[in-house]
């Protein structure tokens, strides 16, 4: 199925606002692994999730527990894009991360459909921008994005993390790949010495 403008578009907002949220790797269309997965809802019944992003989430020090140090572990953040009612309806990931997000259109759907536990962000399209602050915070400000609910933390097997892991770090090195591949293959190796020849005249 063709994908449109508008769920491009609100793929690009959403993979921005996984940034926010401290994700340091993000990719769209990334397989969330079903093995041993526990159908929620009904309407938790697909495997690839528009966007996901890994981050980490900070533990501090508490007293009385049995740990000497703060720790730092990954989690995987997911949302899932809807840009009409039947489209939503045809179902979603609603549990393949630890947190799971919908973001949809100003108005599409009632809060009370989205599962609970599910976070929503929804566009304002006709007054929506976004603006890069690259130094000193290096973040997103966003106008006309709303969260409507934040998403419950969701407890998933560590081998669904690393299962999101790899498969952004495979399509990650892919497309370096064909990058190279695309930059070597038009580069022509006398070129390059003639360069080098002319500037150590």
């Amino acid at each position: 199925m063709t994908e449109t403008k508008m769920h491009k578009l609100l793929k690009d907002i959403g993979m921005a606002f996984l940034y926010n949220q401290g994700c340091f790797l993000v990719a769209t269309e990334v397989s969330v692994n079903p093995h041993g997965k526990r159908i929620d809802n009904i309407l938790d019944r697909h495997f690839i999730i528009d966007i996901c992003g890994i981050g980490e989430k900070y533990v501090p020090y508490t007293p009385f527990v049995e740990r000497k140090n703060d720790y730092k572990y990954n989690v995987l953040r997911g949302i899932e894009v809807k840009v009409s009612k039947s489209d939503f309806l045809n179902g979603f990931v609603c549990s393949g991360c630890n947190y799971n997000y919908l973001i949809i259109p100003e108005g599409l759907i009632w809060t009370y459909q989205v599962p609970d536990g599910i976070g929503i962000i929804t566009i304002e399209l006709h007054m929506f921008e976004a603006k890069f602050h690259p130094f000193p915070l290096g973040k997103f400000e966003f106008k006309g994005l709303r969260i409507l609910r934040k998403p419950k933390f969701k407890k998933i097997e560590q081998y669904q993390i690393d299962n999101a892991i790899a498969n952004i770090a495979k399509m990650s090195t892919r497309r370096l790949i064909e990058l190279l591949g695309e930059k070597l293959s038009q580069t022509k190796l006398l070129d390059v010495e003639g360069k080098r020849e002319e500037k150590t005249r």
